[in-house]
């Protein structure tokens, strides 16, 4: 993420009348994600339009010129170039009008907010802008006075200062913004006088979310990744056949329906934590991928996991899987086999299995616990293994073919009265903890007194 003034005010001569043409005008070393900013001040004129290495530019200004002072900032992705023209369209002819080139990359193209104004005879001029930490700040501005003297800047740290025939062209930038709404950006000019400013803000890239329905009815795969995180809010997928990535690393999560009769396997990586608090709804239904989340810190899911499945999910992290629990039907009608690794612990909560031909598979090197119904009418052999304990809480295989092996270096605890009901009072808290509950499981497990 880097800003960089590739050239400044007045380098450049323009050629033209109410079309104005800065010829090769240097942009800076090409890159994917370089946005090319171009800040106008100008005298007389409303601009119409910019393009910048003949691609047409986004553009914020003032909407009319009355006090013949105005300024323009026009952005665009221009990934290919170092020097690219820069053609700027007005209404009439302006009198006096300059540019200045400035270099972002690692921000989104689209701008996260912009602003612009203009008025008659006062030395003071601002504008209000949402802001965000890590982004990036641009300003231009033009006074009908004041001989090129810069004028005072509030908000952003001034750059160019330009005398253009007794008046005056100034740009300005902030570079490291904190996170605010509306924040103001103000300049101060010695001298009272018609002023025009411009300003526009951006982002960094993978900042924000989605929100609604995400895919529906189509056949691409979805990719999202982030410098800090990934936000979706609603349904994911819907009768797709894409696979979906979402990795960031700050966090994934999920809210709503995160696929839905679809055949893609959708997959999740963060070095926060994914789906944390959690992916609330039906994550996926009636699909043939295999999904798989991955966290360093935490993994958790509440809801349906999966319904009239056949594909494998995988859960792992350095921190905790399930730190909320599963709460809700782990898989229903499904014939893949679900895995989940933690090194810290497993909690699953409810009915681990029902009608589903996987074998499941809790390793990790804390706790493994289990709450409600570990597999009901399954063809699977189900495997807890832990360095520390295993716990289940209700009916370990009910109709099942397959072998269930619980192993634990420490001790494992079956269902067994009153300890059972003790533990069973704990584990439908969801106040507490998963670690919390494998806790107060060991003790009960502990307690000689209780048989």
């Amino acid at each position: 993420m880097a800003r960089s003034v590739t050239s400044a005010l007045g380098t450049v001569a323009s050629t033209g009348t109410t079309t104005r043409t800065f010829a090769s005008v240097a942009i800076g070393a090409a890159a994917a994600d370089r946005i090319v900013a171009a800040i106008i001040p100008h005298e007389r004129g409303v601009c119409s339009a910019v393009t910048i290495g003949g691609i047409t530019a986004n553009l914020v200004k003032p909407a009319t010129n009355g006090p013949l002072s105005s300024a323009v900032v026009a952005w665009a992705s221009v990934p290919t170039g170092t020097v690219a023209d820069i053609v700027a369209t007005f209404d009439s002819n302006p009198t006096f009008v300059q540019v200045e080139a400035h270099r972002l990359t690692g921000m989104n193209a689209t701008a996260l907010d912009s602003a612009a104004a203009n008025q008659t005879n006062n030395s003071t001029i601002s504008v209000a802008v949402d802001t965000e930490s890590g982004g990036h700040v641009i300003v231009g501005s033009f006074n009908r006075s004041n001989a090129g003297a810069a004028p005072t800047w509030t908000g952003v740290t001034g750059i160019s200062a330009l005398d253009m025939g007794g008046r005056t062209g100034s740009t300005a930038a902030n570079d490291s913004p904190s996170t605010a709404t509306d924040a103001t950006v103000q300049a101060v000019y010695s001298t009272t006088a018609s002023t025009g400013i411009a300003v526009v803000s951006f982002e960094p890239a993978g900042a924000g979310g989605v929100t609604g329905t995400l895919a529906a009815q189509e056949s691409g795969a979805d990719a999202f990744t982030a410098s800090l995180s990934v936000a979706v809010a609603g349904d994911l997928a819907a009768q797709e056949s894409g696979a979906d990535t979402a990795s960031a690393s700050g966090a994934v999560t999920v809210s709503g329906t995160l696929a839905t009769q679809e055949t893609g396997a959708d997959t999740f990586t963060a070095t926060g934590s994914v789906a944390f608090p959690g992916i609330t709804g039906t994550l996926v239904a009636q699909e043939g991928g295999a999904d798989s989340f991955a966290g360093s810190i935490a993994v958790g899911v509440a809801g349906s996991l999966a319904a009239q499945e056949t594909g494998a999910d995988t859960f792992s992290a350095t921190g905790t899987v399930g730190a909320t629990g599963v709460f809700g039907t782990l898989v229903a009608q499904e014939s893949g086999a679900d895995s989940f690794a933690g090194t810290a612990s497993v909690v699953v909560g409810a009915v681990l299995a029902a009608v589903e031909q996987g074998s499941d598979s809790a390793s990790l090197a804390g706790t493994v616990a289990v709450a409600g119904s570990l597999a009901a009418q399954e063809g699977g052999g189900d495997q807890l293994a832990a360095v520390a304990s295993v716990a289940v809480l209700g009916s370990l295989a009910v109709q099942e073919t397959g072998a269930d092996t619980l192993q634990a270096f420490l001790f494992t605890l079956a269902r067994s009265t009153p300890a059972e009901r003790h533990i069973d009072s704990l584990a439908q808290d969801r106040s507490l903890s998963g670690v919390f509950i494998s806790r107060a499981i060991i003790s009960v497990a502990q307690d000689r007194t209780l048989p």
